[in-house]
């Protein structure tokens, strides 16, 4: 099994969860307070810029913070959301020109902030369901390896 097929399973089942969840929306933390788990991953300033009308892809941006290192395996929205979520990273081309790429897991040093930003890591989102209008909150799920799984209501915001 590929680990591009294993992260689409993680990330089918995680989905599958966060979409039966019988937690109300309205106890999930919000993505712009810490959010410390038991692993000590606190999750700040979690939030997705809003998409034009029309537009398949999104992105969500924030900052992890492990106080004593983890892993983060996994990512998903709801379906109604998006088809799927992906954690991914730009890099420059030979040509000089920046590229996204999928990343299959990304490593979170001891008490070292790994910032999810533009033009760096940062959450895809593809085959958006509608635009991610401004005002709005939606539901993102991160899976640690050993923190386990982690759901953030997160709002769109213009930046």
């Amino acid at each position: 099994m590929t680990r591009r097929l294993l992260t689409l399973l993680v990330s089918a089942f995680l989905m599958a969860g966060a979409l039966s969840c019988s937690r109300p929306e309205s106890k999930l933390p919000m993505a712009s307070e810490a959010a410390v788990g038991d692993a000590a991953v606190t999750l700040t300033d979690f939030h997705a810029r809003p998409s034009p009308p029309g537009a398949s892809v999104g992105a969500i941006f924030g900052t992890l913070l492990s106080g004593g290192g983890d892993t983060l395996i996994a990512v998903s929205v709801p379906a109604t959301v998006a088809g799927r979520a992906e954690i991914h990273r730009m890099v420059q081309n030979a040509a000089g020109q920046m590229e996204m790429h999928a990343v299959p897991w990304l490593a979170l040093p001891e008490d070292a902030p790994v910032e999810l930003a533009p033009g760096g890591m940062h959450v895809m989102l593809f085959d958006l369901v509608g635009p991610l209008v401004a005002g709005e909150k939606l539901t993102l799920t991160l899976l640690f390896r050993t923190g386990g799984e982690r759901v953030l209501e997160v709002p769109v915001r213009e930046d």
